[in-house]
């Protein structure tokens, strides 16, 4: 029999993803970032940034047609879906007013729809 072994990162504090041009870049949950074919996306809380990972040390802000809504309602946390279906990530934004605001990133046109709840 083979047993698989997982790292627990969360279960040891571990929150540095990567390091760029842009400082460093984590999330502070596991919910806060999802793989999609060919990237990994996530939020970070720090920065107030959504950052995609396509390996090689290439880390790209994403967020820049919607980084205006960010900066207004600064999200206290953040949970991501991946639809493969419809080629996007479904990113819901929770704020300190006891509201959230749901987006969806099509990552094959690189855009954002915003929904709010």
């Amino acid at each position: 029999t083979v047993n698989k072994k997982m790292l627990k990162a969360f279960e040891h504090g571990i929150t540095q993803v990567c390091d760029s041009q842009y400082g460093y870049a984590g999330l502070d949950t596991k919910q806060s970032g999802c793989i999609t074919f060919d990237s990994y996306v996530f939020y970070d809380k720090q920065s107030n940034h959504i950052f995609a990972y396509s390996g090689n040390s290439q880390l790209a802000l994403i967020d820049d047609t919607i980084y205006k809504l960010l900066d207004y309602y600064k999200p206290i946390d953040c949970r991501m879906i991946h639809d493969e279906k419809n080629t996007r990530i479904l990113i819901n934004f929770v704020l300190n007013t006891n509201k959230e605001i749901t987006i969806s990133f099509n990552y094959k046109r690189k855009s954002f729809i915003y929904y709010s709840k």
